[in-house]
C-alpha cells in the first residue's frame, strides 16, 4: 500500500471510532490515536489481513476489548491458522461460542500492548 493510501487508511479509522466508537477513544490524546490505530493495522497485517474491511474491523476489536486480544488462546489458534482464509477467520471469531474468549480477552487488557512496536 503506498504512503498516501496508509495515511488515508489510517484518517479514515481514526475518524471511524471518533464517530461509531466515540466511548472508547474519548479519552484517547490525539496524538496518541494515530499510532495506536497504526500499531493496530501492523498487528492485523502481521495475521495476513490485508482488505480495509478486515483492516478496520482488527483495530476496532483492539479498541472494543483489548490491545492484546490475539493473546487469548481461543482467538490466537484462529488468527494463526494459516488453513483458513483471512474471512473463514473473522467468521470464527464472530461465532457465538466464541462469547467465553472475548470476554477474557477484556478481563486481560493490556495497556502496554498499544505498542511501541517490537523491531524484530
Amino acid at each position: 500500500m503506498a504512503s498516501g493510501d496508509a495515511e488515508s487508511l489510517n484518517a479514515y479509522i481514526i475518524k471511524h471510532l471518533r464517530e461509531e466508537y466515540y466511548d472508547y477513544v474519548t479519552e484517547v490524546p490525539a496524538d496518541l490515536l494515530k499510532p495506536m490505530v497504526e500499531h493496530g493495522l501492523n498487528k492485523a497485517r502481521s495475521y495476513g489481513f490485508s482488505s480495509t474491511e478486515h483492516l478496520i474491523l482488527f483495530v476496532v476489536l483492539m479498541f472494543t476489548f483489548a490491545p492484546n486480544f490475539d493473546e487469548q488462546p481461543q482467538i490466537k489458534a484462529i488468527l494463526t491458522n494459516e488453513n483458513l482464509s483471512p474471512e473463514k477467520r473473522i467468521e470464527q471469531m464472530k461465532h457465538d461460542d466464541m462469547n467465553a474468549a472475548w470476554a477474557q480477552a477484556e478481563e486481560e487488557y493490556d495497556d502496554d500492548a498499544w505498542g511501541p512496536e517490537d523491531d524484530d
